[in-house]
């Protein structure tokens, strides 16, 4: 962008319109819940150790949210510091994830502008806002629990829950720095979102 210049101007404008940073497309969520039967007609024991259980859970799945490559060399007077994107970098077959060497979009999309034959870090590149896509996730989340009726008045609970039923990793946005060691890799989560078991027993009267 050069100051002064109104094409320029409306050119890096232009590459301001895109998705937000908390676009999530794509969203599915499905809750379920059972009861097992009373066995009202069974034995007590049965009617203790199967009968009357409920049980609940929720899965959630979502695609990624966009974010932007940035370019640290730079030196333009622009809103935002980016390289020359000459491909769609999510078009990608070959995703990892940790792995040295291993990233999850195409970083040979991305170059430095250039003036000729020479690298020009007085430009901002081409790049739109959030054009590239992070990593989706999924969760389920599992509980079971019973009523026990002791009296019409009293009653006992007992709950057995997990959250993160197959202990699925949400990984966190790749490196976003052009030119650095960790760029396109992920090398990180979100939180602590390792499976949690708990178990809970509660007494009414």
């Amino acid at each position: 962008m050069t100051i002064g210049n109104d094409d320029s101007i409306d050119a890096a404008m232009a590459r301001e319109r895109g998705n937000s940073l908390f676009d999530t497309r794509n969203r599915f969520v499905l809750s379920f819940g059972y009861e097992l039967p009373k066995m009202l007609a069974s034995p007590m024991f049965e009617r203790l150790l199967i009968g009357g259980w409920k049980i609940n859970g929720i899965f959630q799945a979502q695609s990624g949210n966009p974010f932007t490559a940035v370019n640290s060399a730079t030196t333009a007077q622009s809103l935002t510091f980016r390289p020359n994107m000459t491909c769609n970098p999510n078009s990608y077959a070959n995703r990892g994830v940790g792995a040295t060497g291993t990233t999850f979009f195409n970083t040979s999309c991305f170059s430095l502008p250039a003036l000729g034959a020479k690298v020009n870090n007085s430009q901002s590149g081409n790049e739109p806002r959030g054009a590239l896509l992070g990593p989706g996730f999924n969760t389920t989340d599992a509980s079971i629990f019973k009523i026990f009726r002791v009296t019409e008045t009293q009653h006992a609970d007992i709950r057995f829950e997990v959250f993160n039923v197959f202990n699925e990793a949400h990984f966190a946005q790749p490196g976003l720095t052009y030119g650095a060691s960790t760029f396109g890799r992920i090398t990180s989560t979100v939180g602590n979102d390792s499976r949690v078991v708990q178990i809970a027993f509660k007494y009414g009267f």
